[in-house]
C-alpha cells in the first residue's frame, strides 16, 4: 500500500514507448515488404523465364476456355440427344398443329398484304390520272397565259384607239358649229354660262368680258350681263348659250329678262361639260 505522503508510480510512460516502438517497426516491415515485392517484380519482367511463364499462362488460359466451351457444346448436344428422346407423337402433333397455326397466320398476313398492294395500285391509277389531269390542266393554264398575253395585247390596242378617239371627240367637241338660220350675215355673240359666271365673248373677242356673281343674289350678275350685250344690236348678232351644268339652275329666268330686254333676239342653246374651255 502507498502511503499517504508518497506519490504514485505510473507505467504509462512506458506503455507509450513500446507501442511507439512497435508501430515504428510495423512500419519499417511494410515498407521493406512493398520494397521487396517491387524488386521481385522488375525482376521478374527483366527475366526471359517470365515471358515464357507469361506465354504459357496465356496459353493455358485459351485451351482452359476451349475446354470449358467443348464441354459446354458437348452438354448441350446430349441435353438436345436426350429431348429428341423423350419426343413422341403427341409432341410432333403439337408441333404439327404449330406449324400449321403459323401457316395459317402468313397466309392471312400474305392477303392482307395482297389486299394492301392492289389498294397501292388504285391508288397509283388515281395518281397518274390526277398527275395526267394536272398536266392538262398546266398545259391549258398555258394556253390561257399566251392568249391572255394575246387579250392583253389587244386592249392595249384597243385603248390606244380608244385614246386617239377621245382626243378627237374631245377635238371635235372644242369646236361648235353656229347656224343662224337664213340671216347669214349675223356675227355671233356666244354667252358661256356657268354657276358663278357668265362670259361675253364677241366675234372679233376684242370685247370679251367676263361678269362674276360677287353677290348672293345671281340676277345682279344676270343684269350686268343685259346691259353689256344690249351694246349689240340683236339685227346683227346672233346670240349662242353655251350652258354648263352648274348654270341650269338660272338659265330660264335669264332667257325670259334676255327676251324681255332684247325683243328681236335670237339665239341658240348648246349644253356643254362643265370643265370645257372653248376660248
Amino acid at each position: 500500500m502507498f502511503k499517504n505522503n508518497e506519490a504514485p508510480v505510473s507505467l504509462f510512460s512506458f506503455q507509450d514507448i513500446i507501442t511507439t516502438l512497435t508501430g515504428i517497426m510495423l512500419l519499417f516491415l511494410l515498407v521493406m515488404a512493398l520494397i521487396m515485392i517491387q524488386v521481385n517484380s522488375e525482376l521478374q519482367k527483366t527475366s526471359p523465364v517470365y515471358g515464357q511463364l507469361q506465354q504459357v499462362r496465356k496459353e493455358n488460359e485459351a485451351l482452359t476456355a476451349d475446354i470449358q466451351r467443348t464441354e459446354e457444346e458437348i452438354a448441350a448436344l446430349r441435353k438436345r440427344e436426350r429431348e429428341l428422346q423423350k419426343r413422341d407423337d403427341a409432341q410432333l402433333k403439337l408441333d404439327k398443329f404449330y406449324l400449321e397455326t403459323q401457316l395459317k397466320e402468313l397466309k392471312r398476313e400474305l392477303d392482307d398484304l395482297k389486299g394492301k398492294l392492289k389498294n397501292l395500285q388504285q391508288k397509283k391509277i388515281v395518281q397518274t390520272k390526277r398527275r395526267q389531269e394536272l398536266d392538262r390542266n398546266h398545259r391549258e393554264l398555258e394556253q390561257k397565259k399566251k392568249e391572255l398575253v394575246t387579250v392583253k395585247d389587244r386592249i392595249e390596242k384597243e385603248k390606244d384607239k380608244s385614246k386617239n378617239l377621245t382626243r378627237k371627240i374631245d377635238e371635235k367637241r372644242r369646236t361648235i358649229t353656229i347656224t343662224t338660220g337664213g340671216d347669214t350675215n349675223k356675227k355671233p355673240l356666244i354667252l358661256e354660262c356657268s354657276g358663278n359666271s357668265v362670259r361675253v365673248i364677241p366675234h372679233d373677242r376684242g370685247k370679251m368680258h367676263t361678269f362674276r356673281c360677287e353677290t348672293p343674289v345671281i340676277a345682279d350678275m344676270l343684269d350686268e350681263t343685259i346691259k353689256f350685250v344690249r351694246r349689240f344690236p340683236a339685227g346683227e348678232n346672233y346670240y349662242v348659250l353655251l350652258v354648263k351644268p352648274s348654270a341650269a339652275s338660272y338659265m330660264n329666268y335669264f332667257l325670259r329678262k334676255l327676251r324681255t330686254a332684247i325683243p328681236k333676239l335670237e339665239y341658240g342653246m348648246e349644253p356643254v361639260l362643265e370643265n370645257e374651255e372653248f376660248f
